[in-house]
């Protein structure tokens, strides 16, 4: 799931941006204060940050890019309106500024844009090359399932092999249990790309935490096993 941080208590401008977050599949945390979010900042890790600076400085744009796990999380920093404090902003760090009045236009342009990113970045994981050896099943629509064998694998997603239509943008319900498991992890996952040659990407939206905890103790060990040449992996 991926994740955005709100730090604001204007709640016309949280009205405004929320909803396109939560349809864009962010999953939103809401802080008031530049204090309450720079807290949040040092324990959790998000995709993006936005950030009212209506009635604080540029100058805490340095505290909030201190943060060692979201120093590139793209930042849109809001004004209270043009003029020199958007220009001190940007100079400060902020990837986007918005000057207020925002309009739903832009919001969804540049948020659909910090999607596409955060998407791109996970992509970019260390992934575990299965070669199709092992099967994924899928399912959309209340249709039976169909079988797919799995390409690679990360804790947020995987890329499957399928010869059956499975259009980009869709949320399917997948089931599919990896070597040494003694049972079949279940989830819904979204289809981000799919090639005219039948691979796609998918991505989890939802998955229980007991079952992601096994996905990365066993994507743990996995990749431990590579390293030292003894394969196994925890059920």
């Amino acid at each position: 799931m991926l994740k955005a941080l709100i730090i604001s208590s204007d709640m016309q401008l949280v009205w405004a941006v929320e909803p396109v977050l939560r349809k864009l599949e962010f999953d939103v945390n809401l802080k008031p204060t530049m204090a309450e979010g720079s807290e949040c900042l040092r324990y959790a890790r998000y995709n993006a940050l936005l950030v009212d600076f209506a009635r604080a400085h540029s100058s805490e744009m340095q505290e909030l890019r201190r943060s060692e796990m979201n120093r590139a999380t793209p930042l849109i920093a809001i004004a209270e309106r043009s003029g020199r404090k958007a220009e001190m902003l940007a100079e400060a760090g902020a990837d986007t500024v918005w000057a207020r009045p925002v309009f739903p236009d832009r919001v969804h342009r540049d948020l659909m844009s910090v999607r596409a990113k955060a998407v791109g970045d996970r992509r970019l994981q260390r992934r575990l090359t299965l070669g199709r050896s092992v099967l994924l099943r899928y399912s959309y629509d209340g249709r039976q399932y169909f079988q797919a064998g799995i390409l690679d694998i990360t804790e947020t997603g995987v890329a499957i092999d399928t010869m059956e239509t499975l259009p980009a943008g869709r949320h399917v319900q997948i089931q599919f249990s990896l070597p040494a498991m003694q049972s079949a992890i279940e989830a819904v996952a979204h289809v981000v790309w799919r090639s005219e040659s039948g691979r796609a990407g998918l991505t989890f939206l939802q998955m229980e935490e007991q079952q992601r905890r096994r996905l990365d103790r066993w994507l743990h060990c996995y990749r431990r096993g590579m390293s030292t040449g003894h394969l196994y992996a925890a059920s």
